[in-house]
Order: C-alpha cells, then sequence, then structure tokens
C-alpha cells in the first residue's frame, strides 16, 4: 500500500472538489527522484495550493516533503506553471 504515488487522476479529482477547472496539459513527470505532477498553463492562489498540499498528504501520508508551487517564467516561453513534488519515504 505504501508503493501507491499520486497521478494526474488524483489531482484531477482534488482540484474538482476544490471548485477549480482542469488545466489543459497535466502530466506525471518521471524524470525526477521521488516524483513530480506537472501543470502546464496552469496557475494556483496560495490557499488553493494549500488546500492541495494538505488533500494530498490526507490521501498519502507516507510520502513525505510534499510540495505544490507556482513558477512563472521569465523568458516568456511558458507564461505560468504548478508543479507537486514530493519524495518517497
Amino acid at each position: 500500500m505504501n508503493n501507491l504515488k499520486p497521478t494526474a487522476r488524483e489531482v484531477k479529482v482534488i482540484l474538482n472538489s476544490i471548485g477549480l477547472e482542469n488545466p489543459k496539459y497535466i502530466f506525471n513527470d518521471k524524470r525526477v527522484n521521488g516524483g513530480r505532477i506537472k501543470l502546464w498553463g496552469y496557475e494556483m492562489f496560495r490557499a488553493d495550493m494549500s488546500k492541495m498540499r494538505v488533500m494530498l498528504q490526507t490521501l498519502f501520508p507516507y510520502l513525505k516533503d510534499i510540495q505544490v508551487e507556482s513558477l512563472w517564467s521569465l523568458n516568456g516561453r511558458f507564461a505560468n506553471d504548478t508543479t507537486i513534488k514530493w519524495k518517497n519515504q
């Protein structure tokens, strides 16, 4: 049971439960140690990011250091992104 990791499907369910719309592009990025989910072109407010983090910690209590952050690029290639990161215990 401890080997389950969040996927784009769970993130979409959480976004719907918070009352936010789903992003156009969402995918699991397996290039990093632990895990990462990218939401391209999707910006979240701090309160919504906090709700997302709390709900992910509730669903996956064995993952440590879950972070939800919005990134704005300076070069303008991607206007805004949201990233969910975690480390395996």
